[in-house]
């Protein structure tokens, strides 16, 4: 969550280092399996995340983190509305990950394959019915705000 919020509002180095820090330790970990809970050291040369005695692994809010934090490094997003579906994507990859390819990204009808690089995308195959739009998904417009209204109580 803090990857995506820190992408959202610009911040891609940071968004990157939390990334960098989760991949890190998934590397550390048996088979790559995050833990539910996990502590670590200041990074020095021998120090390593240390798995909490007791916490579930594989645990699928931990594993699915790691899916999360692709999905925000190639800034994904998927709409749909009456006019159709859209797939927005608008990569931001840091150096320590020059290039990334998704396979059989499942969507709509069928599904995508596409290559990223740095700040760009290459549509290998799109079977899912979904445009491709490269660039930041349209934010939402933000709601008129409208003071509560007091009801008087009748007696």
């Amino acid at each position: 969550m803090i990857a995506g919020g820190f992408r959202r509002y610009g911040f891609e180095a940071e968004a990157a280092q939390v990334a960098k820090g989760m991949f890190d330790t998934a590397e550390r970990f048996v088979a790559y399996r995050l833990p539910e809970l996990f502590a670590g050291l200041p990074r020095a040369p021998g120090s390593f995340p240390v798995q909490y005695l007791g916490a579930n692994v594989p645990q699928a809010w931990a594993a699915s983190a790691i899916f999360r934090l692709v999905a925000i490094l190639c800034g994904m997003h998927a709409s749909s509305n009456a006019s159709g579906s859209t797939l927005y994507v608008n990569p931001a990859l840091p150096d320590w990950l020059p290039e990334l390819t998704i396979d059989n990204l499942r969507a709509g009808t069928g599904s995508l394959s596409l290559r990223f690089h740095g700040t760009q995308v290459e549509i290998l195959s799109n079977t899912s019915g979904f445009d491709v739009a490269h660039g930041p998904a349209p934010r939402p417009a933000a709601p008129a705000f409208s003071p509560p209204r007091r009801h008087r109580r009748r007696r």
